[in-house]
C-alpha cells in the first residue's frame, strides 16, 4: 500500500487529471483496504489543517495584542516560540494517533477478513451456466447488494435439487456480506463435509472468514481451520490461508482488536 501514497496523496489535492482521478476512485469503490486508506489520510489532512488553522489564528491574536505592548515584545517572543513547539507536538501526536488508528483498521478482525474475502469466487457456483435460474438470479441479487432478496429467492430451491448445497453456500455469503456472518456459520460448518471438494473448500475458506469478522482469532476453531487449510498445500485456498496467516504473525497485529 505504502506504493499508493504518493497517488493518494495527489488525489486528495487534486492533482490527478481527469482520466487518472476516475481510474483511481474505481480502484477505491472495489478495494476496500484502499479505501481504508484513503479516508484514513482524508482523516489525517484535515485534522492536521484543523489545527495549524486554529492554532495560526491563536498566535495572531496573540502577536497582534503583544505588538501594542512594547514592554512586554520579549515575553510575547517567548511565547510566541512555545507556541510554535505545541502546534509542532500537537501535530506529531496527531500523527500518532492516525496512525495506530490506520494500524487498528488494517489490522482489526473485520478488516482482514473483508479484505480476504473476494466476489469473483461466486462465479465458480456450479449451475450459473443455465440461462436465467435461480442460482443465476440470486448470484447477481448478492452482486447488486440486494442480499435479503437473494436470500428469498436461494430458500425456494428445493433440498431434493442437485444444487441445495450450492445454494447453500450462497445462502452463507449472502449473510457474509450483509454483515451478519454469523447465521451461516452452521451452514458452512455442514458444508465442509460435502462430496464436492472444491464447494467443501470455499466452505472451509469462507467459514473462517466468518470465524474472523466475528472477533473469533483466537478461538480453537479459527485457529485449527486456519492451520489446517494452510498447511495444505492441495487446498484451494492455500495461498491466501499462508497469506493470512503471515499477516496475523506480523507484529502490529497484536495492537489490533
Amino acid at each position: 500500500m505504502e506504493e499508493l501514497y504518493d497517488t493518494i496523496e495527489n488525489y486528495l489535492q487534486n492533482r490527478l487529471s481527469e482520466s487518472e482521478k476516475t481510474a483511481f476512485e474505481q480502484r477505491i469503490k472495489s478495494e476496500p483496504d484502499l479505501a481504508t486508506e484513503v479516508e484514513a489520510h482524508r482523516t489525517a489532512q484535515e485534522a492536521i489543517e484543523f489545527q495549524i488553522a486554529e492554532q495560526m489564528r491563536a498566535d495572531f491574536k496573540a502577536w497582534g495584542a503583544s505588538a501594542t505592548k512594547s514592554a512586554s515584545a520579549t515575553k510575547g517572543r517567548i511565547v510566541a516560540i512555545r507556541r510554535v513547539w505545541a502546534v509542532a507536538a500537537s501535530v506529531l501526536l496527531l500523527i500518532a494517533a492516525v496512525g495506530y488508528w490506520q494500524i487498528q483498521q488494517r489490522f482489526s478482525s473485520d478488516a482482514l477478513a473483508n479484505a480476504f474475502y473476494d466476489q469473483t469466487e461466486l462465479s465458480e457456483t456450479r449451475g450459473l451456466d443455465t440461462p436465467k435460474n435461480t442460482l443465476s438470479e440470486a448470484v447477481e441479487a448478492i452482486r447488486n447488494q440486494q442480499y435479503e432478496q437473494a436470500i428469498q429467492q436461494l430458500n425456494t430451491i428445493s433440498d431434493t435439487s442437485s444444487y441445495a448445497a450450492d445454494a447453500q453456500y450462497l445462502m452463507a455469503v449472502a449473510h457474509f456480506e450483509a454483515g451478519h456472518p454469523e447465521q451461516g456459520t452452521s451452514i458452512l460448518q455442514q458444508l465442509q463435509n460435502n462430496s464436492d471438494q472444491l464447494l467443501s473448500e470455499k466452505a472451509d475458506w469462507l467459514l473462517l472468514l466468518t470465524y474472523l469478522k466475528n472477533g473469533q482469532k483466537t478461538t480453537p476453531e479459527f485457529n485449527n481451520l486456519l492451520e489446517k487449510i494452510s498447511q495444505d498445500s492441495n487446498h484451494a485456498f492455500y495461498p491466501k490461508a499462508k497469506a493470512l496467516k503471515q499477516k496475523l504473525d506480523q507484529f502490529w497485529a497484536d495492537w489490533a482488536n
